[in-house]
Order: structure tokens, then sequence, then C-alpha cells
């Protein structure tokens, strides 16, 4: 993990994927029988992983997404993902060097591109800017 502002750790890019795909929700819902709302508390599953991956790897929402998305090592070139026994597991660098290297079962992605909302102020468009492949493409909201 990199350091940031006042010491705290600035996760990495596999680890913001895994709380991403395992984050629990919390929601009301309304009870007929009692007649009142509860708490509800849902939690994605994740049984299997394609062999394309396209994600929305937004940033958790107790950090500003600028602390990621401004440090240049936060993108990794390839990721590596394990499914065991319904949990997954998501590794970069070394991590998933170590495991290719003892043969473990991981699927490999390889970042191809990713798209992300540019905006300066409140006052101004947003835009989005896409990179594939080192290829900058940019669209106006």
């Amino acid at each position: 993990m990199r350091q940031v502002q006042k010491n705290i750790p600035l996760p990495n890019f596999s680890h913001v994927l895994k709380q991403s795909v395992e984050r629990e929700n919390q929601t009301r819902g309304w009870c007929d029988k009692c007649r009142r709302y509860h708490n509800l508390s849902t939690r994605k599953s994740i049984k299997r992983i394609p062999k394309i991956l396209f994600l929305n790897a937004t940033a958790t929402p107790s950090l500003d997404a600028k602390q990621f998305w401004s440090n240049s090592t936060f993108l990794p070139e390839e990721i590596g993902i394990i499914m065991q026994e319904d949990q997954f597991f998501c590794y970069q660098g070394e991590d998933l060097k170590r495991l290719i290297k003892n043969q473990q079962r991981v699927e490999v992605y390889e970042l191809v591109g990713f798209v992300a909302e540019i905006r300066a102020d409140e006052e101004r468009n947003t835009h989005l800017a896409s990179f594939i492949n080192g290829m900058l493409l940019e669209w106006q909201l």
C-alpha cells in the first residue's frame, strides 16, 4: 500500500476492486407483518468470472477518488483473480508474479483501457477521457 497525506495508507487497485466486489449494501425495507421499516443488508456473491472483464472501479466513498487517480502507478498493467469457494481474491504486481511462479490457478487480466470522468469544477461541463492501448479519446458530456 502506498502512503498519502497524514500517513493514511492508499490501497492499490486490486484492493479497491476486491472491496467494490464484496461491498455490503445497507437499505431499509418495509415489513407488512409488523408495519414498520427494518434495516436490510445485502452482499454480492460471485460464482465465476468471465474471460473478458469490464469493470466500473469507482474508489471507495470514504476516500476522495482524486487520491487514487492522481497516482500514476494506481492502475496496474495486469491483475490476477482467483475464485475459491465463493470467495474473490485479486492480486497485482509482485504478489501476482509470485502466484504465477508458484503455478497457482489464477486468471490473469491485462488492462487494455479505461474511461475516466473529468470534472474541472462545478461550473464547467464534465467530459470523459478514454485511454485504450495508450491512445487518448475524449467525449464532451
